[in-house]
């Protein structure tokens, strides 16, 4: 151990500081730093242990990432303007002077280690002035450890620690995986969460850039760099326009309770961070960015809005013109392009015949490739089918076509593993457990998997090569993360709450089981059977495989004739014991003859068991099932064994050429043709077999195409049958393009003319036509086959909540014109307004609400305004707008009353051209209400409209009380009461009260 004094180094102390100072008064940006720092570093786990140290708080954080030897520390952690990340790819931080905001959290002591992947661990120890530094020989652990001490009280240290990790870094990516999360841990406690917003949402991704736009009750904007929060905004404007929020907290309270706005996450790799990597310059890539995600915004809202309110055929025409409105000049005329090129090609498709020509063409019954999503079936787990080891490994009829299955690299010959059998005998042992699948990133080796799948809800086995593991981390359903729980045979499966089909992604690599122990129940066996076996004990696992895969063949040959499979069912009826039967009938197909392999190993001490799965070749899979053995030699993972020879399976005529007809689609009228499952070998040309329908002989394909073939091709191959239950129905082989080394089908020659159809093209059109047919797939490529998205829809209630978001703040769906433009207002009449056409409405006092129990409503015209208060979204808009409510008025108009005085008043006012009816009521609120008729267009009506005035109101009492002694100045007062309430022009105003004046002078000079 040495020990140096750094006291003489004042000024790098103070650049220090002064670097630390750059951050803010922000004590805890040193959690931020310390966390990109493991990610430039490689980590895929970082762990913060806060602990009490007698008076002190130790907070560690170490992360398994690369580490660094000693010199590089010196030359790059611990001097300041120097990064060794400016020219590597992938890494966030390059400006050198992170580590130092460490200072900002004022630590007492300091220290540093690291150990490298190559070289010698070290320890670096500095007390919180930097004055003095003690070097150490470390005997940590790999990756790096930054322990910090001071006085304070440990449950806040962990609160701030788990705050501001959770704002900043709860989508940590790795650097080398960017779809991969790093997991942080605070105390044995995680905050690292999925990429992903709750519905209603949207997640896109578009090259490296990826998103999650959604609608929550606060909007928020956040911006991201290799998972870590680089800025934040309220919403897409104020992130271009440089306002945005740069403290490490979360976002400000913009919260609209009850409504919805969007919510965005955006992440790329293309930024340009700033010094402190708390903001990102205004460059092209984050303007690219924030029209990505106002198009993704668009999407969604405009999704959301079809599943509530599915649009009719002139809703989507008016949009589609409003789309194109929009458009910049330069768009326009691509659109235009686009047009005419699809109209030349419309056009190419009336030309002239072609004369007659001579043609190669394949032969009748040439298999041909079909598409994986249109025509390859799909998988689903197959557990509930599993009878055991017999002639066929699964109930005939009971399970599914074969699966649409790829994987790269796609020389590796894998076996895909998609079910196991410890026991024989006995419903299918190995049940999901609801536990987590433990497995760890595959680093080396690894497969990557494509899988189409269908599942009618619950749990899903997937399916993974024999002596690997799943890559929990690397699962993908439809391009989003799932979680990953295991079987009692520790195998991985996947749940659904509800049926589902897609597509998913994973990768495996090679590891060990974590289940100790597995594969050493034992099974009964003779006496004699099971004294060979065990005699075997002392020699080596490979010899003692090699043994008993000869002695299972000894005892039982592998043959699948109709009279085997009746041997079996009869014996299995009767009660016999697998182990007995197989040996009694002495016969059967691959799991049968492995079935007793598993026992006999078994007995010998070697851990195994029975394999169901498919067999992979060039980056696909065979369209059968297929058993085999899988053992562990000591702590290694599963190896395979198969006692199926495959001369006996596939038959001795068997061609590369036969292999991928045998897996390539049957074209309409030929047989139906299927091979045998083995693993090892290609397959001989066979009949499918139907259980009510008898099998056909047919010879083999090398033989009967090709008078050119060996003489051991041109012999006649012999009719294998079918184990039964083999699926009838093949898929395409993903290598069937005939290769150097494989001899493709013979082409016949024909002649044929071709005729005159509406769809001919002449010769010298084609390149007219492929420019077209270019141009078209350039644009479409353009403009959006690019970006791939996942969606979850909310429900129906959405609607009325983004209506009132909308409403109360307009400026948030300055991006979303649909939610302002769209009619989603039901209306009484039927159809529906947009919010639009409502506010403009409200604002001429010409919006109306109403149930179908309304009076007024019924009798309206069907051109008036009247919002249907039955719904969610009427409701809301009418009470946010002010719409006059029908049902109310009905109801007033029931319980108004007549008065002479009233009536003569509106007497008076008709003689004027006013047709009123004037009655009082005990229910109104205000001192005057007036209903317009005439907007309505009531059927029927005899006055334009209806004036309610308060009963209880001091004019309208002294009104009725002094009309019998001075009936016209009665008449004047109240009527000056009525108008001062009404908007009415103050012309008409004048002259109404006018005549009533004159009448009033009159009475009183009388």
């Amino acid at each position: 151990m040495t020990s140096s004094d750094a006291g003489a180094d004042v000024s790098f102390r103070d650049r220090a500081q002064l670097e630390a100072a750059r951050y803010g008064s922000d004590s805890w940006v040193f959690v931020r730093e310390l966390l990109q720092n493991a990610r430039d570093a490689g980590a895929t786990e970082v762990r913060w242990t806060i602990e009490s140290i007698g008076e002190r708080v130790r907070v560690t954080c170490h992360d398994n990432g690369e580490g660094m030897d000693l010199d590089h520390a010196r030359r790059y952690l611990f001097s300041l303007y120097t990064s060794s990340k400016e020219q590597e790819q992938g890494q966030i931080g390059c400006f050198g002077v992170g580590f130092w905001s460490i200072l900002r959290f004022t630590p007492l002591r300091i220290v540093v280690r690291s150990g490298p992947r190559r070289g010698s661990a070290w320890e670096i120890e500095l007390d919180g002035e930097l004055r003095h530094a003690t070097q150490r020989i470390s005997h940590a652990v790999a990756g790096t450890q930054v322990v910090l001490e001071k006085r304070a009280a440990r449950h806040e240290i962990v609160d701030q620690i788990a705050r501001t990790a959770t704002c900043n870094a709860r989508f940590l990516s790795q650097r080398d995986h960017p779809q991969r999360p790093i997991l942080v841990w605070i105390n044995d406690r995680t905050i690292s969460e999925s990429f992903d917003l709750p519905r209603p949402s949207s997640h896109f991704v578009r090259g490296k850039v990826r998103g999650v736009v959604s609608l929550g009750d606060q909007p928020r904007v956040e911006l991201f760099s290799g998972g870590l929060r680089v800025r934040t905004a309220v919403d897409l404007d104020e992130l271009l326009s440089g306002a945005s929020s740069h403290a490490h907290s979360q976002p400000g309270p913009h919260v609209l309770p009850g409504g919805l706005c969007p919510v965005i996450l955006l992440e790329s790799p293309d930024l340009d961070l700033l010094l402190a990597r708390r903001d990102a310059r205004e460059t092209r890539s984050l303007r690219k960015l924030v029209r990505l995600a106002r198009r993704e915004l668009r999407h969604l809202v405009a999704r959301q809005i079809d599943r509530a309110r599915p649009p009719t055929v002139m809703e989507r025409i008016e949009g589609l013109f409003r789309c194109v409105h929009r458009l910049t000049p330069a768009r326009r005329l691509a659109v235009a392009g686009l047009g005419g090129s699809a109209l030349g090609v419309a056009l190419l498709a009336v030309s002239s015949p072609e004369p007659a020509r001579t043609t190669d063409a394949p032969p009748v019954g040439t298999p041909t490739q079909t598409g994986i999503s249109g025509d390859r079936p799909v998988y689903e787990d197959l557990a509930r089918h599993y009878r055991g080891p017999q002639v066929s490994a699964f109930q005939p009829g009971a399970h599914g076509p074969p699966i649409g299955l790829r994987y790269r690299p796609a020389q590796l010959p894998h076996q895909f593993r998609v079910l196991v059998a410890d026991q024989f005998d006995l419903p299918l042992n190995s049940e999901p457990t609801g536990t987590a699948y433990r497995s760890q990133a595959c680093d080396r080796d690894c497969t990557q998997v494509e899988l189409e799948y269908r599942n009618a809800g619950g749990y899903m086995r997937v399916p993974v090569p024999t002596g690997h593991r799943l890559d929990t981390s690397s699962v993908r359903v439809d391009d989003l993360p799932v979680p990953v729980y295991r079987t009692t045979s520790d195998e991985p499966v996947l749940y659904f709450s509800a049926p589902t089909r897609g597509r998913m992604t994973y990768a495996t690599g090679p590891g060990r089981p974590q289940r100790v122990g597995a594969g050493l129940a034992p099974i009964a066996l003779p006496a004699a059977l099971q004294a060979e076996a065990e005699a075997l004990r002392r020699e080596p696992v490979p010899k003692r495989v090699q043994r008993l895969r000869d002695l299972t063949r000894r005892r039982v040959q592998y043959r699948t004739t109709s009279d085997v499979a009746a041997a079996h069912e009869r014996a299995r009826a009767a009660g016999q014991g697998f182990i007995a039967r197989a040996l009694s009938i002495a016969a059967g197909d691959c799991d049968v003859q492995n079935g007793l392999f598993v026992a006999l190993l078994r007995a010998a001490g070697v851990p195994s068991r029975l394999a169901i799965g498919y067999l992979g070749v060039r980056g696909g899979v065979y369209p059968w099932l297929h058993a085999w053995v899988e053992y562990r030699d000591g702590d290694g993972p599963w190896r395979i064994a198969d006692a199926s020879e495959p001369a006996e399976v596939y038959g001795p005529l068997a061609t590369a050429d036969q292999m991928r007809q045998a897996v390539a689609p049957t074209p309409t009228g030929s047989p139906t043709r299927t091979p045998v499952s083995s693993a090892h070998g290609p397959p001989a040309t066979i009949v499918a077999k139907s259980p009510s329908l008898p099998a056909q002989p047919q010879l083999s394909t090398a033989a009967s195409q090709s008078p050119r073939s060996s003489p051991a091709a041109q012999m006649p191959s012999a009719t294998v049958e079918p184990p039964a239950g083999s699926i009838p129905d093949p898929i395409p082989d993903p290598a069937a393009t005939p290769t150097a080394t494989g001899s493709p089908p013979l082409l016949t020659r024909t002649t044929t003319t071709a005729t005159a159809t509406p769809w001919s093209v002449d010769r010298d059109l084609w390149p007219l036509l492929a420019l077209s047919v270019f141009v078209v797939s350039g644009a479409a490529f353009k403009w959006g086959t690019r970006t791939r998205r996942a969606v979850k829809l909310g429900d129906a209630s959405a609607i009325a909540t983004m209506l009132s978001s909308a409403l109360a703040r307009p400026e948030r769906f300055r991006d979303l014109p649909m939610v302002l433009e769209r009619p989603l207002i039901p209306v009484h009449q039927g159809g529906a307004l947009s919010l639009q056409q409502a506010i403009t409405l409200s604002l001429e006092r010409r919006l109306y609400r109403a149930t179908a129990s309304s009076d007024l409503a019924r009798r309206a015209d069907r051109r008036a305004a009247i919002i249907d208060g039955a719904t969610s979204e009427g409701a809301m808009v009418a009470d946010t707008l002010g719409a006059t409510d029908l049902d109310r008025w009905s109801q007033l108009l029931e319980q108004s009353e007549r008065a002479p005085l009233l009536d003569q008043l509106g007497e008076s006012l008709a003689d004027q051209g006013e047709k009123w009816t004037l009655r009082m009521s005990s229910s109104v609120t205000r001192p005057v209400e007036m209903l317009d008729l005439r907007q309505l267009g009531l059927r029927g009506r005899k006055h334009d409209r209806v004036v309610l005035i308060q009963r209880s109101g001091p004019e309208l009492q002294a009104a009725l009380s002094g009309w019998s002694a001075r009936p016209a100045t009665s008449a004047l007062g109240l009527l000056d009461h009525v108008l001062g309430h009404l908007d009415l022009p103050d012309a008409r105003r004048q002259l109404l009260l006018s005549a009533s004046a004159r009448d009033a002078v009159a009475e009183a000079a009388r």
